[in-house]
C-alpha cells in the first residue's frame, strides 16, 4: 500500500504505511520483510528529496540483509543509495 502512496506522490500516508509496517515486522521477527520495509521507506523518503532520511533506512536495509546473508539485496540496496 505504502508504494502505491508513493508513486502518487502521497508521501504523508505513503511514510504512514511504512511506519506501520516496520512497527508490525519487528514485533513478530519478521527480519527479511522487516529489511525490505526499511528499503522501501527509503526509496521514499528519496522520492521526497530527504537524503539523510532515506540514507538512514537504507544503511538499516544493509544491515539486517547482511545479518542475513543476502548479497543480491544489499546490492540493490546500495545502487539505490547512489542516486541519493
Amino acid at each position: 500500500m505504502a508504494e502505491l502512496y508513493r508513486i502518487q506522490y502521497d508521501f504523508e500516508k505513503a511514510l504512514s504505511h511504512h511506519l506501520e509496517s516496520i512497527e508490525i515486522l519487528d514485533k513478530i521477527g519478521a527480519k527479511c520483510n522487516l529489511a525490505e520495509a526499511y528499503y522501501q521507506l527509503g526509496l521514499t523518503y528519496q522520492k521526497m528529496g530527504a537524503t539523510e532520511n532515506s540514507n538512514t533506512n537504507f544503511n538499516e536495509a544493509i544491515r539486517l540483509f547482511n545479518e542475513m546473508e543476502a548479497p543480491k539485496q544489499v546490492e540493490k540496496v546500495e545502487k539505490a543509495k547512489i542516486l541519493n
